[in-house]
């Protein structure tokens, strides 16, 4: 291993371990000591995201981007730290070219579609949510978007689908047996929908 390897890896285990201000200062120094690299960038990134100032994330997302413009965790990063700041469009764009350089990948169509939500594309976002579902088939923390997204097409159906789904993969998750309740409700069906709140309940029986 190369001393560069060595003290990349030691970067990231300093940040990893939470050992965020001796991270600080080993991504400036590499900074200093290696200018082209990219992940020192990257962590600074990672670490003003973490600390919620996500204007300064994207600057390091970008700085860590220009130096290589494929390089895939720093576009999904990107694309999280401009939906925290509630730009849709640019998180948008930053996911797709996270798919492009990096290929499929479940956790960026899961941010993709998270994205697409917020931004009221329902359509797309069921796309986003479906394609990282078939590459990780119990994506729990996708099924209840799925199945938010569905209310919002009024397909009841596909989002009864979805949130008992969740409930299959995630028992300890209450909002997916309570957003069920809420659909089952709505329809009419009032057994099945105090069944599913009943689920929630049995789970959490503090649960508002």
């Amino acid at each position: 291993m190369s001393k560069l390897e060595t003290e990349l890896k030691r970067l990231v285990s300093y940040f990893s371990s939470g050992k965020v201000d001796r991270a600080v200062k080993t991504a400036k120094k590499l900074i200093k000591r290696y200018p082209t690299q990219p992940l020192p960038h990257n962590i600074l990134g990672a670490i003003a995201s973490n600390k919620q100032d996500f204007k300064s994330a994207v600057t390091h997302y970008k700085r860590a981007l220009h130096l290589e413009q494929g390089y895939p965790d720093a576009w999904n990063n990107l694309g999280a730290a401009y939906s925290s700041l509630g730009e849709h469009k640019n998180a948008q764009q930053a996911y797709l070219a996270s798919l492009k350089v990096g290929g499929k990948n479940a956790e960026v169509l899961f941010n993709l579609g998270n994205s697409l939500k917020f931004d009221k594309n329902y359509n797309e976002a069921v796309v986003a949510y479906e394609a990282a579902i078939a590459l990780q088939p119990a994506y729990a923390e996708a099924e209840p978007e799925l199945g938010h997204c569905y209310i919002k097409l009024t397909n009841t159906e596909a989002a009864l689908f979805h949130y008992r789904r969740a409930i299959e993969l995630d028992p300890a998750d209450l909002r997916a047996p309570s957003a069920a309740g809420d659909v089952l409700m709505r329809s009419g069906l009032f057994h099945d929908a105090i069944v599913s709140y009943d689920q929630a309940l049995e789970r959490d029986p503090d649960f508002f």
